[in-house]
């Protein structure tokens, strides 16, 4: 689940507020409810170019990177890793 997964189900602002129990009701809702099922993901041996691409392209910051043979979740990876790695390079 990402913030923009949490954006989308967005509470509304305390002046929108017309009936408590419906913003208790989505707070109580399980991350199942708000999560997307359809996660984009890179495996550990995906070129930096394409995650760069990947994560221009679908305006997000970061991915779970899967390992390529069990698809196991190994880690994350974001713009700023990215951004980490390629900093001395300037």
């Amino acid at each position: 689940m990402s913030d923009r997964d949490l954006r989308s189900y967005m509470l509304p602002r305390a002046e929108q507020i017309l009936r408590p129990d419906d913003t208790r009701a989505r707070l109580d809702a399980s991350v199942e409810l708000v999560m997307r099922s359809d996660a984009l993901t890179v495996t550990a041996d995906t070129p930096v170019t394409a995650l760069i691409d990947l994560l221009v392209q679908e305006k997000i910051g970061a991915v779970p990177v899967l390992a390529p043979d069990t698809r196991e979740l190994v880690g994350v990876v974001s713009y700023l890793d990215i951004l980490r790695v390629a900093r001395p390079l300037f």
